[in-house]
C-alpha cells in the first residue's frame, strides 16, 4: 500500500512539475512577443525638381515613429493626399498601409528657398523581426501630380 501512494505522490509532482513548466513558457512566450524592436534608425530624402521628401523611422517602446516630410513649391498649399506602404521582402508578406497623420505646414526658413514643408507623422508597431522592407511613398500635390518614391530598407539590430 506504501508503495502505491508514493507512486501517486510522485506522479502529481512530475504532473506538476510539467504544468509549471507550461505556464513559464506561455508567459516568456508573451513577454517576448510584446517586447519593443530595437533596431538602427532610418533616414531616407529624396530631392526632386517639384518635390522633395524625407522619410524617418525610429524605434519607440511599445510603437515605432513614422515621420514624413514634403517640401513643395510656395503657394501650392500642401498635398492632397499622402500614402505610405510598406512591405516585407518575403513571398508571403501583406502590404501594409501607414496611416499618416497631418502634423503642420507652410514657410520653412530653415528648408529648401521657394518650397514650403509639409510634416506627417504616425506611430505604429510594424516591425516585429529583422529584415528587408520595402516601402513605397506616393504625394499627389494641389494639382493632382502624382510622386512616386520607392526604397528598400533593412530593419538591423542596433
Amino acid at each position: 500500500m506504501r508503495k502505491m501512494i508514493a507512486g501517486k505522490n510522485s506522479f502529481k509532482l512530475m504532473l506538476g512539475a510539467f504544468i509549471l513548466m507550461i505556464v513559464i513558457l506561455i508567459v516568456f512566450n508573451m513577454i517576448n512577443k510584446n517586447k519593443a524592436l530595437n533596431f538602427e534608425s532610418i533616414s531616407w530624402h529624396q530631392m526632386g525638381e517639384r518635390a522633395h521628401m524625407s522619410f524617418r523611422i525610429h524605434p519607440g517602446s511599445p510603437d515605432q515613429n513614422f515621420k514624413l516630410d514634403v517640401w513643395l513649391p510656395t503657394g501650392e498649399g500642401k498635398p492632397s493626399q499622402v500614402s505610405v506602404r510598406l512591405k516585407e521582402l518575403k513571398e508571403t508578406a501583406s502590404e501594409m498601409v501607414l496611416p499618416m497623420t497631418y502634423l503642420n505646414g507652410g514657410a520653412d526658413p530653415y528648408g529648401f528657398e521657394g518650397f514650403d514643408k509639409y510634416t506627417y507623422s504616425a506611430k505604429e508597431t510594424l516591425f516585429k523581426m529583422y529584415g528587408e522592407w520595402r516601402v513605397n511613398i506616393q504625394i499627389t500635390d494641389a494639382d493632382d501630380q502624382v510622386f512616386n518614391y520607392e526604397k528598400e530598407i533593412l530593419i538591423s539590430k542596433r
